[in-house]
């Protein structure tokens, strides 16, 4: 008899959808700087998220960039997401 394991490889490698990651982006941010996004103005491509929002918002979210990082890792678990907040 097989393992459970092999079975299940094969869900390893999902990735959530993007309407998620968008989602834990913008409560991630809520939660570490007090800034609230809208999910219109985050834009996920790969492993990157792109803010399109103003530049003094954006450089709030800047200096707190590797808070919100592990905030949204621990939001997402498993696979690495997230990797740069532009």
């Amino acid at each position: 008899m097989r393992r459970l394991n092999s079975f299940l490889d094969r869900f390893k490698n999902l990735t959530p959808p993007e309407g998620a990651v968008k989602d834990a982006v913008c409560y991630a941010v809520k939660e570490v700087t007090g800034i609230t996004l809208l999910t219109e103005e985050v834009t996920v491509t790969k492993e990157r998220v792109h803010l399109r929002i103003d530049s003094v918002r954006r450089s709030e979210i800047m200096l707190s960039r590797a808070a919100i990082l592990r905030k949204v890792s621990e939001f997402l678990p498993g696979k690495r997401v997230v990797r740069e907040i532009l």
